[in-house]
């Protein structure tokens, strides 16, 4: 009674909102209408709102779980978008630098949010319960990951070589790029690998679903050591040119190892997560690559403009997060048979209602805390309402692509007989970046930024 009471005063609160002195319009269901009915706007306003408080309510762990989790990710975004920001110099000292760091970042997102969402699918099947080096489970994912990281940074350096030199641009020499790309992967995933793990099983204990925040926290901490990460390893390059060749030699001598190790790896279960998501990891990477040589196409204006330098892995990563939380969620309820693998939105209307609810709440704080930490530190260009507009019009068009891909893509590796944990992750947040990019790069134009 207590509830259905605050229910009716809500009803007459928004009734007196949005019906000004209680004036009704009618209007006339067609005439398929089984019931014939006239309905008031006041009515109606009152129960759309009554039902989005109950679904608000109704999925109130998934909101506050998933808050934390974005919380975090926003901040560690503008920590690295503080990096990129400030160092434009070097990315300009070093042309081609920029073309890896969309598919660096999205590469070890990629890799570590597969592995959180591998986790916390364990995790809710029960065969995984704590840690221990005797689960073969946990082996294989920590060797799939590292092994991973060795042969897609090596790639990555061979990938963005070769798009830098498609396109006519002058880039710095190949192994630099090989012993930027390796150190800079290589420092990042050692601490993400570590920190999947700590999320995946603290969560767990504590109650929360690791697929409402391991990818957002994940892809953020990727984001916010990579770049640092990357950076340190160009000035590196930078200062020690006399080791670049030794360095990339013991490079690919660890990578061809690698590469050796999985050819005789047979049948074991961390060869399967390789061969599984090297596809889509290498997409995934072409596509990112792509996506920096748009940045690298309007570097001149973003060194110009450096709040969009800050604002880029934020906001790519938000996008990703989207997708990826909303992919972490159908795997786990196609893998628990709650939600039968259809090309049918009934099973998941509740998934994609509570995304697009996050992303009217995210993409505007992404926009303000930016400009905001811009004006702060000294990096501006743009104006708020320039700023706003963006990322607002940008958010809408990337929010509804990547809940469209990580749908569809779901239940097509389900029914291929694919984890989905496996293939869906690095694919949205590829695509993430690169119509992440296209559609910020393209807004500014619009609005006359560029």
């Amino acid at each position: 009674m207590k509830h259905a009471g605050k229910r009716d005063r809500a009803r007459r609160l928004l009734k007196r909102i949005f019906v000004s002195e209680e004036r009704t319009y009618e209007y006339h269901m067609p005439a398929s209408d089984p019931m014939g009915r006239n309905i008031t706007v006041g009515d109606s306003i009152a129960d759309s709102a009554g039902r989005f408080i109950r679904h608000v309510k109704r999925n109130s762990d998934f909101f506050r779980q998933a808050s934390v989790a974005y919380a975090i990710s926003i901040l560690a975004g503008l920590f690295a978008g503080i990096f990129l920001g400030h160092y434009e110099e070097m990315l300009l000292a070093l042309p081609g630098l920029i073309v890896l760091v969309p598919a660096a970042i999205g590469m070890r997102g990629n890799i570590f949010s597969s592995l959180g969402s591998r986790l916390g699918s364990a995790l809710h099947l029960g065969t995984v319960k704590t840690f221990s080096k005797d689960n073969h489970i946990i082996r294989s994912n920590i060797y799939s990951s590292i092994i991973l990281s060795v042969i897609f940074s090596v790639l990555l350096a061979f990938i963005a070589r070769i798009v830098l030199l498609a396109f006519g641009i002058k880039s710095i020499t190949l192994l630099s790029l090989v012993v930027i790309s390796f150190v800079g992967g290589i420092i990042s995933g050692i601490i993400l690998l570590a920190t999947t793990f700590v999320i995946a099983f603290a969560s767990f204990r504590r109650g929360w679903n690791p697929d409402n925040i391991s990818s957002p926290i994940i892809t953020a901490l990727g984001d916010m050591f990579t770049i640092p990460s990357l950076l340190l390893a160009a000035f590196f390059t930078l200062s020690y040119q006399e080791l670049v060749l030794p360095a990339a030699v013991i490079i690919l001598a660890v990578f061809a190892a690698c590469v050796f190790r999985m050819a005789r790896a047979g049948k074991e279960y961390f060869a399967d997560i390789v061969r599984q998501s090297s596809p889509v990891l290498f997409g995934g990477m072409l596509l990112d690559a792509f996506a920096g040589m748009i940045l690298q196409s309007n570097m001149g204006s973003l060194s110009m403009l450096p709040v969009v330098l800050l604002l880029i892995p934020g906001f790519l990563e938000q996008g990703g997060n989207i997708g990826n939380i909303l992919a972490s969620r159908l795997s786990t309820k196609l893998h628990l048979g709650a939600m039968e693998p259809k090309f049918s939105v009934e099973g998941a209307r509740d998934e994609i209602i509570n995304t697009y609810i996050l992303s009217a709440v995210l993409f505007p704080a992404i926009g303000l805390l930016t400009f905001a930490a811009g004006y702060a530190i000294g990096i501006g260009g743009a104006g708020l309402d320039v700023v706003m507009k963006a990322v607002i019009i940008s958010g809408i068009l990337l929010a509804t692509a990547v809940m469209a891909i990580a749908f569809f893509i779901s239940i097509a590796s389900f029914r291929f007989n694919l984890d989905p944990d496996n293939t869906t992750l690095p694919l949205i947040a590829s695509s993430a970046d690169i119509i992440g990019i296209v559609s910020l790069m393209a807004v500014f134009h619009v609005l006359g930024v560029f």
